[in-house]
């Protein structure tokens, strides 16, 4: 399974940026910067407001005509090295934000900011030589697209991926090393208590955890030292880390409702523990991998994807032959 790199979107600032796209309504047009659209005006290449964002009821000095979110101007910009427009969300403190970006590398990220400091400096400041100057940036959304040969049932890949999800809970790591009372529902506090660390344990063995901490404990109850206690809490939970977790389950969510939305959508846990890596599964074989993820997440996702799509569909196909001979 290949995959490929949809759209980016990249998070950067300016430095000695501050204005009011209010009074911005006519900039002009230029070889590279060939639109722009903002609540107070727009020039170029840019999609008119529809009906419905004209009659939204807003104040007129906040938020302009609602043609789109105030704070910021949205410059359409073309380089030599692209045939695809740059969007490049430009706000009042100097945050830039460019969507809509298809490229591995950052050649054309790079002129496109040296495009925008020259408009800027030349149209927006009043100091043409003002030290405008990019502070950073940062990749904060990239998109992986792939297929899978066969066309999916998603609704059966949706009730194939609840069982799983069904057959595990997430364990409360630091509740079994701090806060472990034989006095509580342990059951409970173990895995919907919140915390920073969770891992996935199959939901049959909770009773066995239970029963292992308690024997546990009642050992300790003739140490009166508390540091000892927690060291020892801590030694447990790195055994019963070792013998009950799961290593191999990666899926924290599944939502599948095709009257709002036409694909299967699956959250799965990201490796920088920032923002949850989602896959969207659509019934044409085509799969949308989104998220704040490397390219190696993405991949590792996708072929673990493929995987679970050759079960379900052997799955499929045995219990399709089970009701034939029905």
């Amino acid at each position: 399974m290949q995959i490929t790199l949809s759209i980016r979107s990249i998070l950067g600032e300016f430095t000695n940026v501050k204005f009011h796209e209010k009074y911005l309504s006519k900039l002009p047009l230029t070889r590279y910067v060939k639109g722009y659209k903002s609540n107070w005006g727009c020039r170029g290449i840019t999609k008119k407001p529809t009906k419905k964002q004209k009659n939204i009821v807003k104040s007129s000095y906040s938020q302009g005509n609602g043609s789109c979110f105030n704070s910021q101007i949205t410059f359409i910009v073309i380089t030599d090295l692209s045939e695809f427009p740059t969007y490049c969300k430009i706000f009042r403190n100097g945050k830039i934000i460019i969507t809509g970006y298809r490229h591995n590398t950052m050649d054309v990220y790079d002129e496109t900011i040296r495009i925008l400091i020259c408009y800027i400096r030349k149209n927006i400041l009043k100091d043409r030589l003002a030290d405008v100057r990019l502070l950073y940036s940062e990749d904060i959304l990239r998109n992986y697209k792939t297929c899978f040969d066969k066309p999916i049932k998603l609704l059966k890949l949706s009730k194939y991926f609840g069982k799983q999800i069904e057959s595990y809970v997430k364990f409360n790591v630091e509740f079994v090393c701090a806060e472990f009372s034989l006095h509580c529902d342990v059951k409970t506090l173990m895995t919907e208590n919140p915390c920073i660390k969770k891992q996935f344990i199959h939901r049959d063995n909770l009773n066995d955890i239970v029963t292992l901490l308690e024997s546990f404990q009642t050992k300790l109850r003739t140490v009166n030292e508390a540091i000892v206690v927690k060291l020892n809490l801590c030694d447990l939970c790195k055994i019963i880390l070792n013998r009950y977790v799961v290593d191999d389950f990666y899926m924290t969510n599944k939502s599948y409702r095709p009257e709002f939305y036409p694909g299967l959508i699956l959250k799965m846990i990201n490796e920088n523990n920032k923002k949850d890596v989602t896959i969207k599964i659509f019934a044409s074989g085509k799969i949308n991998i989104d998220g704040k993820q490397t390219y190696e997440t993405a991949l590792f996702y996708s072929k673990w994807l493929y995987g679970e799509l050759n079960k379900y569909d052997v799955e499929d196909t045995e219990d399709e032959e089970d009701n034939e001979e029905n």
